[in-house]
């Protein structure tokens, strides 16, 4: 039996590493009692999938996890259990049972929504965010270096930042912005900024707090997130 938990990761628990993670969930799920199933061989270890890994430091409102069990377990009561044993800035949202033939997360997400906060250098207007944003969205290119095994290269991004827009809140802004995410190559909310701070949004060096607010399946026109997919499998 499989079954989805949705979950957050919130600010307290943002240092929290992806592997360091997925040894908190293990422990949890023994604590809770719950039926883990683990690979045979030689090293056995739980079968759980995560959706991609948030980079250190960033929190989020929706994470996921496909957790197998050996025997059938019921499902409110997992959740209830597994909860109870999760530390501090760990919350379960909701969980699903995964029926026979849905895809995992990492073939499933392609898109990621994010909030950034930015400190300004200065006080702006909507009027200048709005302009900065425009800009950005304008642009056909947006070249950036990415450094790999074999040194670094230039890789375009634009095509990967499907909605943008920022207002100013006291001596912030704050960036919502729809993200490619997928195994082919990533947008992080970083370049974004960057990109932002090369066309004059005076941002501070030192302060950035950026928080993943949803994971989702894009085709076309429609976006569902991960529980949502799993609906219309069954």
């Amino acid at each position: 039996m499989r079954v989805r938990f949705e979950f957050s990761k919130d600010k307290e628990a943002r240092y929290v590493s992806h592997l360091d993670m997925i040894r908190v969930f293990e422990r949890s799920l023994r604590r809770a009692g719950l039926p883990l199933s683990y690979s045979q061989g030689f090293n056995p270890h739980p079968k759980m999938a995560f959706s991609p890994a948030l980079a250190l430091g960033t929190s989020s409102e929706r994470e996921y996890v496909d957790i197998s069990f050996e025997t059938r377990v019921n499902i409110s009561e997992a959740k209830i259990k597994l909860q109870e044993s999760l530390p501090s800035g760990f919350n379960i949202r909701s969980c699903a049972v995964i029926p026979e033939g849905a895809q995992s997360l990492n073939s499933l997400i392609n898109r990621a929504v994010y909030t950034i906060k930015c400190l300004l250098a200065r006080e702006v207007s909507q009027a200048e965010l709005d302009a900065w944003c425009s800009a950005l969205m304008e642009m056909e290119k947006i070249l950036i270096k990415k450094k790999t095994k074999k040194g670094f290269r230039e890789r375009d991004i634009r095509r990967g930042i499907f909605s943008l827009n920022c207002k100013p809140v006291n001596d912030y802004a704050l960036i919502n912005a729809d993200l490619l995410l997928s195994s082919e190559g990533s947008v992080r909310p970083e370049d974004v900024v960057e990109v932002l701070v090369s066309l004059g949004m005076p941002v501070e060096s030192g302060y950035m707090e950026v928080r993943r607010t949803g994971l989702y399946r894009c085709q076309g026109e429609t976006c569902l997130n991960p529980m949502q997919v799993l609906s219309q499998v069954c």
